[in-house]
C-alpha cells in the first residue's frame, strides 16, 4: 500500500500524473512515430539539415519527364543514392512538414489526419526508380491490451472493435506492402483512436486544431534551431497545460518563476506561435502609477 498522505504534492502529483496520462495517447504517438520512421529510413544516413537549401535550389523548377518505363523526374547534381531525398524536398507540402520529414521527425509530434492523406498522395504518385517499400515493425499483444481499460469505459463492442482494427492493420504492416499502402493503413488506426479519444473526453490529446498537441504543419522553422534546453521546457510547459489549462493565459512572470529566463521566455514564445500559449511571450513593462490631485476646496 502507498505510504503518501492524502493532500501531499507527491500523491497529487501522482493524481495529475494519471489523468495527464492516456495509453490511447501513447499509443498515437507510437503509430505517428512509426509513420515517419518508415519514411525517413529511406533517405541518406548522411543528409544533414544544411543540404536542404542546396536541394531545394535544385528541384525548383523540376518537371517530369517521360521514358520508356513511364514519367520520373531528372534532378539535376543530385549525387547518387539522393534521388528519395529529392523527390521529397520537391514534393511534400506544405514547408514546415517537409522540415519534420527531413529533421527525421524530431521533436516527435503527431501528424494531422490531412497531414497524413498528403503523404500517402505524395508517395502513391512515386515515379519510377522511386518507389519505397513499409519496413515492418512487430507489435505485441501487449501494446493493443493496454489501451483496453481506457476503451472499456464506453463498452466493451468499442474494446472489441479496436482490437480487432489493430490485428488486422498490424498484419497488413507485418506481411510487407508499399511505403503509400502503409501510410493510408496507419492513418486508418490513427482515425479510430482519436475516434476514441473523443468518447473518453480526451479531446486536449487531439492534434491541432480539434485538440491542443502540436503538429509539424503548425511548427514553426525556427522551432529547429532552439537549443535542448528550451525544447526541454517546452514539454514541461505543454504537460502543465494539460493538467491545468487556465494557466494558457497565465502572465509571462508567473510562468517563468524559478526557471531561467531567457530559456523560458522562448519557450514560451515559440508555443504562442503554434497557439499553444494565450498568453502575452514577452515581459511587459510595469505600469507607471500617476497620482491624481485632489481638488482643493
Amino acid at each position: 500500500m502507498s505510504k503518501e498522505k492524502v493532500g501531499s504534492k507527491s500523491a497529487t502529483r501522482s493524481v495529475k500524473r494519471a489523468q495527464r496520462d492516456s495509453p490511447l495517447h501513447d499509443f498515437d504517438r507510437l503509430l505517428c512515430r512509426y509513420v515517419c520512421e518508415n519514411i525517413c529510413s529511406h533517405l541518406p544516413k548522411n543528409l544533414t539539415i544544411q543540404d536542404i537549401p542546396k536541394i531545394r535550389a535544385s528541384v525548383s523548377g523540376v518537371t517530369p519527364w517521360h521514358n520508356r518505363g513511364g514519367w520520373g523526374y531528372k534532378f539535376p547534381d543530385c549525387p547518387p543514392g539522393h534521388e528519395f531525398a529529392y523527390y521529397v524536398v520537391h514534393r511534400v507540402q506544405p514547408a514546415n512538414l517537409q522540415d519534420f520529414i527531413l529533421a527525421r521527425g524530431q521533436p516527435n509530434m503527431l501528424f494531422t489526419c490531412d497531414e497524413l492523406e498528403r503523404l500517402y498522395t505524395v508517395f502513391e504518385s512515386e515515379k519510377p526508380g522511386l518507389n519505397r517499400s513499409w519496413m515492418p515493425r512487430k507489435f505485441t499483444d501487449e501494446e493493443f491490451m493496454q489501451c483496453a481499460p481506457e476503451i472499456q469505459r464506453l463498452s466493451w463492442g468499442e474494446t472489441c472493435q479496436f482490437i480487432s482494427l489493430s490485428e488486422k492493420s498490424a498484419t497488413i504492416l507485418d506481411e510487407g506492402c508499399s511505403l503509400h499502402e502503409g501510410i493510408y493503413t496507419v492513418k486508418e488506426w490513427i482515425e479510430s483512436i482519436r475516434y476514441l479519444l473523443k468518447f473518453v473526453h480526451r479531446k486536449d490529446l487531439l492534434p491541432m486544431p480539434d485538440g491542443n498537441q502540436p503538429t509539424p504543419s503548425k511548427f514553426t522553422a525556427a522551432q529547429s534551431a532552439l537549443s535542448p534546453s528550451v525544447l526541454k521546457l517546452i514539454e514541461k510547459y505543454r504537460a502543465q497545460f494539460q493538467t491545468t489549462p487556465e494557466s494558457k493565459s497565465a502572465s509571462i512572470n508567473f510562468l517563468t518563476k524559478g526557471r531561467h529566463r531567457e530559456h523560458a521566455c522562448a519557450a514560451l514564445k515559440s508555443l504562442k506561435q503554434t497557439g499553444e500559449y494565450l498568453g502575452s511571450a514577452r515581459r511587459g513593462r510595469p505600469r507607471k502609477i500617476t497620482r491624481i490631485a485632489q481638488p482643493t476646496a
